[in-house]
């Protein structure tokens, strides 16, 4: 069984480029299992676009796996995505993590781009087809309602074989559609409550088509924060939380310290949950090589690295970790985080800092 949690990227929360790539070499040098991109166009916040966000990570990092949580794909053309999809497994060395849902009927990126909601879930049950066969089928032929082909293929081929295809949604016809075509299953904004009959209906729904999703493919996300609940930006997201859910957030998002947030890994654990994507809810920040050194996180550059792979299920934040030697104990690394979270550098900080000034050479 492998127990693992990467880190999600919503808002762009960093001062600049420069400050993104310094943290996403951290990851990448520091034994992060995985960072995911959510997929949102029309919006006022900073927002990186998803697919461009995979393609620059192919390029810069060199051990680091990353994906889409989720991207729409009502809203784009399966046979683009499929092209781009397997490019982008093909120069990262097969290091793309796919996943798909169908998209929000109230997104304004459906109307700014002329792509009308009606259909979606049918194209996307179209779309996953496709995209499954063109990774791994030298003719494809294809005649659906949305999209036609005829004697199709695409090279090169992605690297992974299959190459992974994780499904998002929670409603009855997505409950379908990941257990004919998903390899995994990743939830939205929900609770431990709300994942844990929809795990067991896709598991069922997938033994009836005499297919098997593994254990650990499917996955769930919770935001958090080493601080207190009475914080005044805590208590404004769960506000937000609320209002936009309709909806209790106190499953949603783990605040206090570590035992806190391993309280609610293992309620999404006993969920049927095995995947995490933990979102930081507050500005990423970096911190020193030495730092990390000091709080016993052997060659980790980020405190941000959460990874856990383990063959034992944890309890009373217990873990014992069987990864490969680059990896560290999860707890550590919740403890750096804390105390990563404590310190914010401006980019005038980091270049005053005699370490950092080292650190820029380094580069």
């Amino acid at each position: 069984m492998g127990i693992n949690a990467g880190l999600g990227i919503a808002n762009f929360s960093f001062d600049d480029a420069k400050g993104f790539w310094r943290w996403v070499d951290l990851c990448d040098e520091g034994g992060v299992d995985s960072i995911w991109q959510s997929d949102r166009i029309i919006e006022s916040s900073p927002n990186l676009e998803t697919m461009s966000v995979m393609a620059a990570l192919a390029g810069r990092t060199s051990k680091i796996k990353f994906g889409m949580n989720v991207a729409s794909l009502g809203l784009r053309n399966p046979i683009l995505m499929a092209k781009t999809c397997a490019t982008v497994d093909f120069l990262s060395e097969g290091r793309l993590l796919p996943a798909f849902g169908v998209g929000s009927a109230l997104s304004r990126d459906f109307t700014a781009t002329g792509t009308e909601t009606k259909g979606r879930g049918k194209r996307t049950d179209e779309g996953l087809q496709i995209m499954s066969r063109l990774w791994s089928q030298d003719h494809v032929s294809f005649d659906g309602e949305y999209y036609q082909l005829d004697d199709a293929s695409i090279s090169p081929k992605p690297i992974q074989q299959p190459l992974p295809l994780w499904v998002g949604g929670s409603s009855k016809q997505a409950i379908e559609r990941t257990a004919k075509w998903g390899t995994g299953w990743q939830a939205g904004i929900e609770s431990p409550g709300e994942i844990a009959p929809v795990i067991s209906s896709i598991k069922e729904r997938a033994a009836e088509l005499d297919r098997i999703i593994p254990e650990d493919h499917f996955g769930a996300g919770f935001a958090f924060r080493f601080g207190s609940p009475e914080e005044e930006m805590v208590s404004r997201q769960k506000d937000l939380l609320s209002k936009r859910l309709k909806k209790d957030p106190s499953e949603l998002m783990a605040v206090g310290d570590k035992d806190d947030i391993m309280e609610l890994s293992n309620k999404f654990l006993d969920a049927g949950a095995q995947k995490f994507i933990a979102f930081h809810r507050h500005r990423w920040r970096h911190q020193s090589v030495q730092h990390f050194h000091h709080h016993g996180i052997g060659n980790a550059r980020t405190s941000a690295a959460v990874e856990c792979r383990q063959g034992v299920h944890p309890r009373g934040g217990n873990f014992e970790h069987v990864a490969p030697s680059h990896a560290v104990a999860p707890l550590v690394r919740f403890e750096a985080l804390r105390r990563h979270q404590q310190h914010r550098f401006s980019r005038t900080d980091l270049r005053r800092s005699r370490l950092n000034r080292q650190w820029y050479g380094a580069r």
